[in-house]
Formats: C-alpha cells, structure tokens, sequence
C-alpha cells in the first residue's frame, strides 16, 4: 500500500511539472526539442503513472481471487 502512495505522489508530481512546462515554455527553445513538447510527455507519463497506481491499489484492496470463492 505504501509504495503505491509513493507512486501516486510521484505521478502527481510529474503532472504538475509537465503541466508547467506545458504551460509556461512554449517560447524557449532548446537545440534538440522544445520545453513545451518536453512538458506533454512528462505530463502524460505523470497521469499514467497515477492512474496505474491507483488501478493496482483498487485491485488490490476489492479483488482477492483466494477468498473471493471458498466456502468454509
């Protein structure tokens, strides 16, 4: 449970950073590839990241195929 809290964390953290960068770098401009770009990525692996986590801690916590069916 505590890694997928740390995990949600760090995906809230590179959404807010690729969010940013979206939103505020669109006139910098680096010889490879634009901040901007740069920001959509990050953002998009941050909500990735977020949503992964919290479908694993659900599954987790409301599926448990070893009890779901036994009967004692």
């Amino acid at each position: 449970m505590r890694n997928h809290v740390i995990s949600i964390l760090i995906g809230v953290a590179l959404l807010a950073i690729g969010l940013a960068l979206w939103l505020f770098a669109r006139d910098i401009e680096t010889p490879v590839i634009s901040l901007h770009k740069i920001g959509v990525v990050v953002a998009i692996i941050g909500g990735l990241d977020v949503a992964s986590s919290v479908f694993a801690m659900v599954k987790r916590r409301y599926w448990n195929p070893d009890t779901s069916s036994r009967s004692a």
